[in-house]
């Protein structure tokens, strides 16, 4: 039964994948025909002639100027143009030809030209511009263009974006169709890891492909340090060669870093450079050659292959997107399916699909890394506390790798390993191995962290320096009020900026990260059925504050100290995305159950709602690179 069940979803792929090709043919077809039927009327396809104002013959009176000009090659006329050096609005501008007269509309919406068609075509001479003179300035007058073609016509071509874009629409709506009917059945409980899996394996494929390879989230640097490390290059130097086209996949025309205006229509020229690696450039990454190597092991599997296979840069970029997905996919999963608590799965569902979460993990970004171990970490902790019956030796070292690898991410994560003291003792065969187990997760998160550090430190990678670290801690230390000061101006000015980023990112609009977090609230407030007795100590609870803290100062400290220029009363430099990691934490503290709510099916309603907002945010970014 559940093999044919999957048969026939995947023979409704394969039939909306083929409804797309018909689809994208058929917009190839119309285009064809427009395009004949354009030339059969003469708005494609002319001979233009260019009259330049030189050649104008310029008549006067008081109210009114009329340019005579001279049908050069006796042509039929189709239509006729009057280019403007800027825009001109309000002017009642006529034509006049063989004792008649038309009048002549602006052509665009920018009014730099008017333009004038004849169906069937004029036989004239000559011809006259009449218009009143307070309407236009003769110098605004660039040339007059005799049977213009129109420029806005699409290439005959059939656009494998274009049917992608239309696939993932249609197998989104099929997915929103195919969860509506599972909500409307009977009560069906299904696993949240694996309704996590799929939906951020079908969210985080179509962002992969619809998010243009961009500088957001300083993408480009981040993918030259993972080919860097994919190199053999663990120490970034300025020595370091990278192949000439992955160091040119960024660059603007004018060769300058990062080009920010990567469209569809870049990407498919890009897609089949070669890669060349022979031709290297000594380049130096930047500031992402101070990141551990452990950032970047997802991408740089993918990197990795792309560079056996010797597939073009930009290819190799999608691999290493589509790796870093499935990494962090598969963490999370497994932090989901080792909590506890059906509510705490979910919280970690959510925050884990926000679609700053899901355009990270969509991308080369190292934070992606950080977000799903954090999630891990967190996850295994609540196990260990609330269902294993004891504590060895080796769940220990495993909760201190996790705890660690933030922390070699980012130093400010570093409270993760906090989570070791809401283990409780009578799971210890002893005090002595208690403590022990606190040592030992300690000696995890910072000896490597140290020592990671230290090695990557040996590089001479280019930082740009636009702070002065030294003059920022003398100003702060100098008065306690004036940094309370700052910490209210940063909270009123950014407050809403942390909250909009950390839930949607740049390609959600804000109705949608409300929603999201509203989902969030019901989630953590609903009271739980059939819920176990997970109950936190009040020395459990001062545990969870004072990470938060530690975690939220951290951030807003690094940012102040190292990116934020001195004496100022606002730090800057804070995004959303660097709470992530923090915000479960505050949602599984804070999670009670307030309220009844009884939703049938809410696993299925809630991954509705996502569906929705999601073909929301991916209609968003194609329109950004279309």
């Amino acid at each position: 039964m559940e093999k044919s069940k999957a048969l026939k979803i995947v023979k409704t792929i394969l039939i909306i994948l083929a409804l797309s090709i018909i689809i994208e043919a058929g917009v190839v077809a119309y285009h064809f025909v427009i395009n004949q039927l354009y030339q059969k009327f003469h708005f494609i396809g002319n001979e233009t002639i260019e009259i330049a104002k030189e050649d104008f013959e310029i008549e006067e009176d008081e109210a009114t100027q009329t340019i005579t000009i001279k049908n050069p090659d006796g042509q039929k006329i189709y239509n006729v143009s009057l280019q403007m050096k800027d825009a001109n609005q309000d002017v009642y501008l006529r034509i006049l030809y063989n004792n008649d007269a038309k009048f002549m509309p602006k052509e665009n919406a920018d009014a730099t030209k008017f333009k004038v068609y004849f169906p069937s075509g004029i036989e004239t001479e000559e011809f006259s511009l009449n218009y009143a003179k307070s309407q236009i300035d003769i110098e605004n007058i660039d040339k007059v263009l005799i049977n213009d073609n129109i420029d806005y016509m699409p290439e005959i071509t059939f656009s494998f974006v274009q049917m992608l874009i239309v696939f993932v629409v249609l197998t989104g709506i099929y997915g929103i169709y195919k969860l509506y009917k599972i909500s409307q059945g009977t009560e069906k409980r299904i696993k949240k890891e694996w309704l996590f899996a799929g939906l951020a394996l079908v969210i985080g494929v179509a962002l992969v492909f619809v998010n243009a390879p961009q500088v957001r989230y300083d993408e480009h640097a981040h993918f030259w340090r993972a080919y860097e490390i994919a190199s053999g290059n663990i120490i970034s130097r300025t020595t370091n060669e990278l192949p000439n086209s992955v160091i040119d996949l960024f660059r603007r025309a004018d060769k300058s870093y990062p080009n920010k205006e990567i469209d569809y229509e870049t990407i498919q020229e890009k897609i089949g450079e070669e890669l060349n690696e022979d031709e290297k450039t000594p380049f130096a990454v930047g500031a992402t050659g101070s990141l551990t190597p452990i950032s970047y092991i997802p991408q740089v599997i993918g990197i990795f292959i792309g560079r056996i296979l010797q597939l073009s840069p930009m290819i190799i970029l999608y691999l290493g997107r589509l790796t870093n997905l499935l990494a962090y996919i598969a963490i999370v999963f497994f932090a989901i399916k080792i909590i506890p608590s059906e509510k705490w799965k979910m919280i970690i569902m959510m925050i884990a699909l926000f679609p700053m979460s899901m355009n990270l993990a969509a991308t080369v970004s190292p934070d992606t890394v950080i977000i799903g171990v954090s999630l891990l970490a967190i996850a295994y902790a609540m196990h260990l506390k609330f269902e294993s019956k004891t504590i060895t030796f080796k769940n220990i070292v495993l909760l201190g790798i996790l705890c660690m690898i933030p922390t070699v991410c980012k130093v400010v994560y570093f409270p993760l390993c906090l989570l070791v003291f809401l283990l409780p003792k009578e799971k210890f065969e002893s005090k002595s191995k208690k403590i022990l187990s606190w040592i030992i997760v300690f000696a995890i998160v910072f000896i490597p962290y140290l020592g990671l550090n230290r090695i990557v430190a040996l590089g001479d990678y280019e930082i740009a320096i636009r702070t002065n670290m030294t003059e920022q801690i003398l100003f702060t230390l100098s008065s306690l009020p004036r940094d309370c000061l700052t910490a209210l101006n940063t909270m009123y000015s950014e407050f809403s900026n942390y909250f909009f980023e950390m839930i949607g990112g740049w390609n959600t609009i804000q109705i949608l990260s409300i929603i999201l977090f509203i989902m969030l609230l019901i989630i953590m407030f609903k009271k739980e059925e059939n819920a176990k007795k997970l109950e936190f100590t009040k020395k459990d609870k001062i545990i969870f504050w004072i990470m938060i803290a530690i975690e939220t100062l951290g951030v807003v400290a690094a940012m102040y100290l190292g990116w934020t220029q001195a004496k100022q009363t606002v730090v800057e430099g804070v995004q959303g995305r660097y709470l992530l990691p923090i915000l479960p934490l505050l949602c599984i503290l804070l999670s009670k159950g307030k309220f009844e709510w009884k939703i049938k099916n809410k696993e299925m309603k809630y991954a509705i709602i996502l569906a929705v907002i999601y073909i929301i945010v991916c209609g968003f970014s194609i329109r950004s690179y279309m």
